[in-house]
Order: structure tokens, then C-alpha cells, then sequence
């Protein structure tokens, strides 16, 4: 019935109700408030997806974790609070959600002053709420710390390295699986203590057992070191992508050979640590990829200020032939290389040469393996200080442009190229102007936030707030989406979630159907509002 009259109403709606045609369902309002806090507190990690319409959701408010159900009006009804739980004489906190298929686990942690415990627990979700008999999993000997100062549930994406610590702790990263999903890698590390960092590690098979257990030393001292990413091969070998600051003080931030990235590989159970320096430099943003065949795939981007394009290399950590500089600017014939050439500035004239505009902002996102031995790699543009116009004033805000996939091929030559139109300027933070990607069936789904109407608007919004009292521009916000195919083909791109009454939608924490096309949306109003919006991405596009 859909089908037959949506030409109809495509015709008689206005452009903004073009915008919602993905709209299934929304939510009614509901209010989140902690004392003494601001901003978005509650945040949706992952769930499962109902048939009866009533989700169940693992999030965060505030620093307590939780299991949320909501009814069919996509109100939470139910929740099941995960912190300080009292099971067998020991208080049991969740980290992070693990769900397969229809079955949610949490991974809970039991802290002392000496060190931690982990246990992976499932919910039962037939009935009430509730915890089942936890799995005792493993020990170290340190302690646990749930600070928002430098902890997020999940880790948005792109990473900035430049210039930052980054993140201590992204508690999704505390368990990571390997791309066969037959391994498992439970992890706790150190941060700004004395010494070295310390890393705890436990191999576990895929239905929980756990295979090793073991705390190693890193080669590089933890006040200085912060990891970017944590991955397992299928054979069980661990790979860290650290940031170290090599330097005294902050007022050596201007110098690159302060800035070192560096790839550790920790294999054996723990029992081997190896260590290979890949830069000294701006670099700003990178990913990793285990090709679980002894070699690694990165994708690197440096500060826009060097007008050095990105790259993505391949090899082996344990060649012999690698030397002791920077693996980057190696040439060995065994180091695969491909460029990734600057793109997406929303201001840049069209007209002018890639080379004239090369100092740009761009930065990884993601980089996903593809078959016949190819990658794709995901980036966005992002200028974090944008300078936006405000009559006689100036403020500082963060810009984002286009959204890029590329496929890189086998022989290390660029493939097809698409690139998402988008522009858009949020104080909403990270979790907001980050872009999420996710597999759909065979295909990419791109989900991210854009201003309606692009730069002209977010100008004009300057401009307008310039004879304001509060000198605060508008923000107008779309959630958009697209659908790219292994082949390169965009088959559906379009506003996946436009909403009303000051509702900023979220791309982060999205939930979709399994083999279906629905989603699950959160909505945050930058106070104490939040609601749920249930869209279809068949329509899409449409």
C-alpha cells in the first residue's frame, strides 16, 4: 500500500516531509537528569532489536551502566542497574554489552584497591530483567578507575591523535574479538602511573573459556603513552596501536620528533612483546587492520599543516629487513603503499588543483577488509577550529566535510572513490559529529549528522547570531545515511532522520534490525530531553 501512493505524496509533501520518509515511528519525550551535570548523559552502546517492538538496550547514564527496555511507545519501562550489583559476597560494576544473535551478555568488573576481576554475566530478557550466573573470566593486578575524565563508553570516530592524549579508556575496547569470532581478547592496561604500562591480557575461545591469562610490560613509559586501538588476531596475537609523546614538556608540542605512533605486537600468549616505531610525526589520525597472515594494514593521515597526503601501508612487524626509523618512510619493497589524497574542505573552489588545496583536515575512520585481499577506507574531513563570522566577532567552532570511502586494491592502487556530501557545524560533541559505520548485509552503511543546506546555512547562522545577546548561532541538524555497495555502487544516500523541536540525533549507538531495514535512532535536545525514533533505510533516498 506504501508503494502505491508514496508518488503521490512525494508530490503534494514539502521538503521537509521528503526528509522524513524514513520516519516509522517517534517516540515520546522523556527526560534524563543528574545533579551537577550537563550535556548528553545517556548513552546507548548496543542492544538487541525487537520484534515486538520492545528494545532492549545497554547504556550508560551519567557513569551508571544499565539495561533499558522500552515499551511501544519507545519509553523506557524497564531497567536493570549494573553498578555495584552484590553477587556471591562481591559488588559487580558492567563495563560493556556483548551481544550475539538474540542472547545479551555484559562484561562486569569487580575492583579493589590492589586490582580488578572480570566476569561476563548474560541478561535474561524473556521476563524481568535480570542478571544470570556470572562466568568468572579473569584477574589483574590493577586497579579499575571509571573516570569520565578520560573513559567513554565507546570511542568516536575518527580518533584524534594530534596533539592530544586522547583516550585512556574506551570500555567497548575491553573485550575485542577476532575476525573469525573465534577468539576473544579481554584486556585492562595502566594509565599515567609510573614506569612502563602495564598491560593485562586474557585469550578467550568463543564461548568464553578462557584460554591464557597474563600481564605484560609495554616498551614505553605509560605517562607518556596512550592506546589508540586494540585488536586480536584469529591465532590469538594482539596488536596495540599506541601514541607515545616522547618529549619534556607541552611546549614541545611543535616539534614532530616529540610525536611518535607505534605498533606493538603481543604474541604467545603474552610471553613475546615486540615493538616497531611507524612515525615520528603530526600524525593526526590512524586505523588499523590484522590481515591475520603476519602482516598489518594502516591507515595514517597527518596534521593538516604538513600538506603530506595519508597513506595506507601493509607489513609484516617481524620482517628482518625492517629497520630501526620510522616504518612510514621506509622503502623496502615488502612495505605495500597506497596514497590517500586530500579532499572534502566544503569551502574549497572546485576549480582549483588538488595541490593548491592539500593542506587539509582529513581523518581516518575506519578500515574494513573487503574480499580479493582489498580494503576500504572510510575518512571524513573535520576542522576543529573552524573560524565562523559573527558580525564584529569571531568564534571558533568545529567544522565537518564530506565523508569518503575508497577501496583499495590488491596492488595498492586506488579503486573506486565516493565521496558523501555533507557539511556541518555542532557543539554537540564527538559522539554527534563522528561518523559510524557498520556492516548491512554485504554492503556499508554510513551513517553521520549534517546542516541542512550546507556551508551557506551554517554561514548565514553566523551572520544571524551576530546581533543576538547570546551571540550563539543556530544549529539545524539531519541524520543522513547511505548505503554503499562492496562494488563502490551508492545505492540509497539520503536523510535518514530529521527531527523538530531543537532534537539532535545521534549516530553513534544506533540500532538495526537484524536482517531487517529498520533502526533505532536516539535523539538528545542538549538538556535533559531524549527520545527514540524508529526509521526504515528502505525508504532512504526515496
Amino acid at each position: 500500500m506504501r508503494s502505491r501512493i508514496l508518488p503521490l505524496l512525494l508530490l503534494l509533501a514539502t521538503a521537509s516531509a521528503v526528509a522524513q520518509s524514513t520516519l516509522v515511528q517517534h517516540g515520546k519525550p522523556f527526560t534524563k537528569e543528574l545533579k551537577g551535570s550537563t550535556g548528553d548523559l545517556f548513552t546507548v552502546v548496543d542492544g538487541l532489536f525487537a520484534a515486538d517492538g520492545r528494545h532492549v538496550l545497554y547504556a550508560e547514564e551519567g557513569l551508571t551502566p544499565k539495561v533499558v527496555r522500552l515499551d511501544a511507545q519507545l519509553l523506557p519501562s524497564e531497567e536493570l542497574l549494573l553498578k555495584d550489583v552484590l553477587i556471591d559476597g562481591q559488588k559487580w560494576t558492567g563495563v560493556r554489552p556483548l551481544v550475539q544473535q538474540d542472547r545479551l551478555q555484559v562484561l562486569l568488573v569487580s575492583s579493589t584497591k590492589k586490582g580488578s576481576s572480570f566476569a561476563l554475566c548474560p541478561v535474561n530478557t524473556s521476563g524481568t530483567l535480570s542478571l544470570g550466573s556470572p562466568q568468572q573470566l579473569a584477574s589483574f593486578d590493577i586497579a579499575y578507575v571509571n573516570d569520565p575524565a578520560f573513559t567513554l563508553v565507546d570511542r568516536p570516530l575518527p580518533d584524534p591523535i594530534l596533539f592530544t592524549r586522547g583516550l585512556a579508556y574506551a570500555q567497548h575496547e575491553r573485550l575485542v574479538r577476532s575476525a573469525d569470532g573465534t577468539t576473544w581478547l579481554l584486556n585492562h592496561y595502566t594509565h599515567n602511573g609510573k614506569g612502563n604500562k602495564r598491560f593485562g591480557m586474557a585469550l578467550l575461545n568463543g564461548d568464553g573459556t578462557v584460554r591464557s591469562t597474563n600481564t605484560v610490560e609495554l616498551p614505553y613509559e605509560d605517562a607518556k603513552s596512550s592506546i589508540h586501538q586494540i585488536s586480536v588476531a584469529n591465532d590469538g596475537t594482539v596488536r596495540l596501536l599506541t601514541y607515545v609523546f616522547q618529549c619534556k614538556s607541552d611546549e614541545q608540542l611543535g616539534d614532530k620528533a616529540c610525536h611518535e605512533l607505534h605498533l606493538t605486537t603481543v604474541s604467545d600468549g603474552g610471553s613475546t612483546v615486540h615493538d616497531v616505531l611507524l612515525d615520528k610525526n603530526f600524525v593526526s589520525s590512524a586505523r588499523m587492520l590484522d590481515r591475520n597472515d603476519g602482516r598489518v594494514s594502516i591507515a595514517v593521515r597527518y596534521g593538516a599543516l604538513t600538506g603530506q597526503p595519508g597513506q595506507v601501508i601493509t607489513f609484516n612487524p617481524k620482517d628482518p629487513k625492517l629497520k630501526p626509523t620510522p616504518v612510514l618512510a621506509q622503502r623496502l619493497p615488502s612495505i605495500r603503499r597506497a596514497k590517500l589524497m586530500p579532499y572534502g574542505d566544503p569551502a574549497a573552489d572546485p576549480r582549483k588543483p588538488v595541490s593548491r588545496t592539500a593542506k587539509l583536515p582529513d581523518e581516518v575512520v575506519d578500515l574494513i577488509a573487503a574480499p580479493n585481499n582489498e580494503l576500504v577506507v572510510v575518512e571524513t574531513y573535520l576542522e576543529p577550529n573552524f573560524q565562523l563570522s559573527m558580525g564584529e566577532a569571531i568564534a571558533m567552532r568545529r567544522l565537518s566535510g564530506g565523508v569518503r570511502v575508497s577501496q583499495v586494491l590488491a596492488n595498492d592502487s586506488i579503486g573506486w572513490q565516493r565521496v558523501l556530501d555533507r557539511a556541518l557545524m555542532t557543539t554537540a560533541g564527538q559522539s554527534y559529529d563522528g561518523v559510524a559505520r557498520m556492516a548491512l548485509n554485504m554492503d556499508h552503511l554510513v551513517l553521520f549528522a549534517h546542516t541542512p543546506r550546507g556551508l551557506e546555512a551554517i554561514m548565514k547562522a553566523g551572520t544571524e547570531a551576530g546581533g543576538t545577546k547570546e551571540m550563539k548561532p543556530a544549529e539545524p541538524f539531519v541524520l543522513k545515511a547511505a548505503v554503499v555497495s562492496a562494488a563502490g555502487e551508492v545505492r540509497q544516500e539520503g536523510t535518514l532522520l530529521l527531527m523538530e523541536d531543537a532534537f539532535v540525533p545521534c549516530a553513534m549507538g544506533v540500532l538495526t534490525e537484524p536482517g531487517g531495514t529498520r533502526a533505532l535512532v536516539k535523539s538528545h535536545d542538549r538538556g535533559t530531553g531524549y527520545r527514540f525514533s524508529l526509521v526504515d533505510l528502505k525508504a532512504l533516498g526515496q
